[in-house]
């Protein structure tokens, strides 16, 4: 069964929006997309149909990417009872 209760890193890199994104959630084992909304990201993985998807490296047990986002620095823990294996909700405040 895949962890649910994942945690994500954000750090800012040196461009103003660029973040480092690591997690140690399987799910960031295939292509996502993200949803930002206005409280929540969501990740999940990408379909056929799906054009923006995010490809994360593993190193050891951690995936990370780069990206852009609007997400402060900061750990974050998903939200256990909107996540499932294809899906990751991380709520936040802006």
């Amino acid at each position: 069964m895949e962890n649910h209760k994942a945690t994500l890193k954000v750090k800012s890199q040196r461009l103003k929006r660029s973040k480092r994104i690591e997690t140690d959630a399987d799910i960031f084992s295939e292509e996502v997309i993200m949803l930002e909304l206005h409280d929540k990201v969501i990740f999940r993985r990408a379909g056929i149909d799906d054009n923006k998807t995010y490809h994360f490296q593993k190193r050891g047990r951690i995936y990370r990417t780069c990206m852009v986002t609007n997400i402060e620095e900061g750990v974050y823990i998903a939200d256990e009872e909107e996540s499932n294996e294809d899906e990751i909700v991380i709520y936040y405040e802006q």
